[in-house]
């Protein structure tokens, strides 16, 4: 996926195991943190089961609020 508005120097990501819905997973880190740095952003996304789709979600979040910002 290309994000064109985030340079990846700007962020830093984190992961953290988020509580399971169902009672299953327990100890996956799924849920995802992302921070860009000069403006302070942040989006803490735990929807998805996979890290991937939720670093996806973060990243596309931010990418819109950095081209809206423009």
């Amino acid at each position: 996926m290309d994000y064109p508005n985030v340079n990846v120097n700007d962020i830093r990501i984190f992961a953290w195991s988020s509580k399971p819905k169902t009672g299953f997973q327990i100890g996956t880190d799924n849920g995802v943190h992302v921070i860009h740095l000069p403006t302070g952003l942040e989006f803490k996304i735990d929807s998805e089961r996979s890290q991937h789709n939720n670093k996806h979600i973060a990243l596309s979040k931010l990418d819109k609020a950095l081209r809206e910002s423009k």
